[in-house]
């Protein structure tokens, strides 16, 4: 057996190339896994069910209600701040649900509650491409290695 010694380097305390080189070697840290699971439970929370998505070519977000349209919209702006997208596109629905007459409703209802589905999913969607944008930034990627304390050779090796 031999001891070899080697210096080891925080992730600041090495050169700006062999930080650039890091994050490159470390580009997938933050969705290697489940980086979605946080927004599929927003989704749960309210009262929508995704079951699947392609944030790339397929450009889709497969979803469907847990209980109903209404309910869902109903959790959406109780639960969803003013400001989001799918607070807006809930009070839509909501507002020109209830304008129609009760005959209305019941022709329109299903393609109206087909529409406000595909409106969110494309929220959904949105919010999707911007967490993985978000994840797979050098910001993120360097945010992650000093959380976990990382240290490194001078080449940038992993210890």
């Amino acid at each position: 057996m031999r001891t070899i010694e080697t210096t080891v380097y925080k992730f600041e305390e090495l050169s700006e190339p062999t930080r650039d080189k890091i994050i490159q070697d470390f580009y997938d840290i933050n969705v290697d896994y489940g980086w979605w699971l946080y927004i599929y439970y927003d989704a749960e929370n309210a009262g929508l069910r995704i079951t699947g998505f392609d944030i790339d070519r397929g450009a889709h977000c497969a979803m469907e209600f847990i209980d109903s349209a209404e309910a869902a919209a109903e959790l959406i702006i109780k639960n969803h701040g003013h400001q989001c997208d799918t607070h807006r596109i809930a009070l839509r629905y909501t507002t020109a649900h209830a304008a129609l007459s009760p005959d209305q409703q019941e022709d329109l209802s299903e393609d109206m509650s087909k529409e406000f589905s595909e409106e969110l999913a494309g929220a959904y969607l949105s919010l999707l491409r911007q967490a993985y944008k978000y994840l797979t930034s050098e910001e993120a990627i360097a945010d992650t290695i000093r959380a976990n304390d990382c240290e490194f050779t001078a080449e940038g090796r992993l210890i």
